[in-house]
């Protein structure tokens, strides 16, 4: 770090106060050089922690800043290894949760940013909605009011950019890990008085993890559900975003490939095998799901929704999977 910049840092610990030129200064000293070292992101941490009056402008910085050094500073070039992932916890999560809306905001942009992140860092981001949804925890519930147990409207939005964050540039696939949470979510959620549009995002969410297919090349989650809202515009797409790895992939794939002929041709063989193959759920796909759904011996709204749209869309059900989808 810069005896300038670690001047400065000091300067505005005493005074209390970051102004936006302040800020200015900040960045030409932190971007300055096109690195930002370990001991400036240290020192901008313990700046955001300090009790100091920050302009408007210092959330933005702070989250420029961090999401450089996590995912750009480290070979290879775009990707969050385990050593950053945990650098990151430590600093935004010592206690398991984020406790500012500008280290939230830094969290969803570094997965968002990033080819691919631990499952670690992935799981610790989902879990935050968890933390708000189940117990009220968190940033997401300071400032709000929050029932324990019910899932609102602005929680389930919250997830959702978080999982379509999660799928940073290279992946549109929910993981098992993601799915588990979602399951987690929905079991403590299990018979409240819970949005609507939370059902929606679990069935699409489940769906997802069980059947989809992989282009030739991923779109991004963030791309895909662009896709998929102009596919919706015109029509074409009434199933939300598991649909899209169906219905509508051979139009993305064309979209990707510009128009060639020759290529598209290979990508049509390629994306019929493909898509038979992501049809089917596969035996440990089954087992997982069983373990999963009906815990109780009862199906909520979700788990039904879920149910019935596997019967309605997926054309080879797992045979084990018959006598829950009558049950629900």
């Amino acid at each position: 770090m810069s005896h300038n910049l670690a001047s400065l840092l000091r300067q505005l610990e005493q005074v209390k106060t970051v102004t936006e030129n302040d800020i200015l200064a900040l960045r030409r000293a932190v971007f300055g050089d096109g690195h930002v070292s370990v001991s400036e992101a240290d020192s901008i941490f313990r700046l955001n922690a300090t009790d100091v009056n920050r302009a408007a402008g210092w959330s933005d910085f702070f989250m420029e800043a961090i999401t450089d050094f996590v995912v750009r500073q480290t070979l290879p070039y775009g990707y969050v290894d385990e050593a950053n992932s945990a650098w990151l916890i430590t600093h935004i999560g010592a206690d398991g949760r984020v406790e500012t809306i500008t280290e939230l905001r830094t969290l969803i942009n570094i997965l968002k940013t990033a080819r691919n992140s631990t499952s670690r860092l992935v799981s610790f981001a989902l879990n935050q909605v968890k933390l708000a949804v189940v117990n009220g925890f968190g940033v997401i519930g300071r400032g709000r009011t929050l029932t324990p147990g019910v899932i609102g409207e602005a929680e389930v939005d919250l997830l959702r950019a978080v999982l379509y964050a999660c799928g940073g540039q290279d992946n549109f696939a929910i993981s098992r890990a993601e799915a588990d949470i979602i399951f987690d979510i929905n079991d403590a959620c299990r018979g409240a008085d819970n949005h609507e549009s939370w059902t929606l995002l679990f069935r699409q969410t489940i769906a997802n993890h069980l059947m989809f297919i992989a282009t030739v090349e991923n779109p991004s989650r963030d791309e895909a559900l662009h896709r998929e809202n102009f596919l919706m515009q015109r029509g074409e797409v009434r199933g939300g975003f598991a649909k899209l790895s169906f219905a509508a992939i051979k139009d993305a794939f064309k979209s990707a490939r510009g128009g060639d002929d020759a290529a598209l041709q290979d990508g049509n063989w390629i994306i019929d095998s493909k898509v038979s193959q992501a049809e089917m759920i596969t035996d440990a796909e089954a087992v997982w799901l069983k373990s999963r759904i009906g815990l109780d011996g009862e199906y909520d709204v979700s788990e039904r929704a879920l149910m019935s749209w596997l019967a309605s869309e997926c054309p080879q059900i797992h045979d084990s999977l018959i006598p829950l989808i009558n049950a629900a």
